[in-house]
């Protein structure tokens, strides 16, 4: 799965979080949260999916089309 850089960004501007508080609401690590609000990257399901279920969202939205 790649998550696109721009959708993931404007997912969070929505739900008003910062890199620091979604890295800690899906356990992932604010590194990389920083690196795929940079450029559009490859992640496991599972990544996909906690950031997806922290953004209260379907994790195709945040996918590259």
């Amino acid at each position: 799965m790649i998550i696109d850089a721009f959708k993931l960004r404007l997912a969070l501007v929505n739900k008003c979080k910062g890199n620091k508080e979604l890295a800690k609401q899906a356990g992932i690590c604010e590194g990389t949260v920083t690196k795929l609000c940079k450029a559009d990257c490859k992640v496991r399901n599972a990544t996909a999916g906690k950031i997806a279920r922290a953004l209260g969202c379907d994790p195709m939205e945040l996918l590259k089309a």
